[in-house]
């Protein structure tokens, strides 16, 4: 009884806040089973949280058309906090970090009939490698190939455009000066986006400082069409690093996939990635296939199973469970990677 009294008074005591201001609390959780074999370690059998997260947004009206808008977004290891594993949030799992891992999308802003300002943490790589992507935080997660920069950059500044009969576009900078590397040169990210009747298009282009003497300059292009009952999705992305030296890093890759509703509640999928050979290292080429089904069990919660293979070069140490899905899996160059996964995901 003096639990429910105090949820009580609690609620009560924000409720004239709340009036105030838009305020919502949420969050996904994302657990999965995955089976990985060929790999170096003797147990392949994972428990994994995959880019779990816990946040606040929200926005306070500040009249003539304005508003505040802010987000404090934190990842979460939902398999248990104090793991040793990357759970997708781009920690590395190396440390013992507890329950919230990383620090995920994080800003304040304005926003009205110009658009929006924000500042903070903001997208890197992560603005493009959903665009084509069917299997996002999942074992078979295209994004293993195609992420080419961190996938947030700090101390953004970055300016959104309203949306424009379907087209909109983000531009962004990061002072040199802010960022703790040895260069001081500024980072510079541009996305444009076009959506309207089932078309998708998406392009993004980026300078980022990565270190002293080192620029990062990926190219990505994507587009999808919904036909109604699936959809099918392609990309091409140029990975382009700039050491400063006689022999720069050159890569392309490409993902396509496709999806078909088997009804209002299931689909399958599938997906083929490759990585073509990095021009300053003989065999670095590789490539993946994976295959899925979706099921929603309600609106907030939903269950999958995926079956992921990669082929690696001699030279390439491409993992089936990496970037948005958490794995730990030990893997040498050479070796071929391939899981089943069943995961539940839950949105709040």
């Amino acid at each position: 009884m003096n639990k429910k009294l105090i949820a009580i008074a609690v609620v009560a005591a924000l409720a004239p806040a709340a009036a105030m201001a838009d305020v919502k609390v949420y969050g996904r959780i994302h657990v999965s089973v995955d089976s990985i074999s060929g790999v170096t370690q003797p147990n392949n059998l994972f428990l994994n949280s995959n880019s779990s997260r816990f946040g606040v947004k929200g926005s306070e009206d500040l009249g003539d058309g304005m508003k505040a808008l802010y987000q404090l977004e934190a990842g979460v290891n939902a398999a248990g906090g104090g793991q040793t594993v990357a759970d997708g949030n781009g920690n590395s799992g190396t440390t013992n970090s507890g329950v919230f891992t990383n620090a995920r999308d994080m800003y304040v802003g304005l926003a009205g009939d110009f658009g929006a300002v924000l500042t903070g943490r903001l997208g890197g790589s992560n603005q493009y490698v959903y665009d084509s992507n069917l299997f996002g935080d999942q074992i078979g997660d295209a994004a293993t190939f195609t992420n080419t920069i961190p996938g947030r950059l700090n101390s953004v500044l970055a300016y959104a455009t309203p949306d424009m009969n379907g087209f909109d576009a983000l531009v962004a900078i990061v002072p040199g000066t802010s960022n703790g590397l040895a260069s001081d040169s500024n980072s510079y990210t541009l996305k444009l986006n076009y959506g309207a009747n089932g078309i998708g298009a998406h392009l993004f282009a980026a300078n980022v400082n990565a270190g002293t003497n080192t620029t990062v300059k990926p190219l990505a292009i994507a587009g999808s069409y919904d036909f109604g009952n699936g959809m099918v999705t392609a990309q091409y992305v140029k990975a382009k690093s700039d050491t400063g030296g006689t022999t720069n890093d050159d890569r392309s890759i490409y993902n396509i996939g496709g999806q078909f509703n088997l009804s209002d509640k299931s689909a399958i999928k599938a997906q083929y990635s490759k990585a073509g050979v990095n021009n300053s290292a003989a065999g670095t080429g590789a490539s993946m296939f994976a295959i899925g089904y979706d099921y929603s069990l309600s609106k907030n919660t939903g269950l999958y199973a995926a079956f992921a293979q990669v082929s690696n070069d001699a030279g390439a140490a491409f993992a089936v469970d990496n970037y948005g899905h958490g794995g730990n899996s030990a893997l040498a160059a050479g070796e071929d990677p391939k899981g089943f996964s069943v995961g539940l995901t839950h949105n709040f």
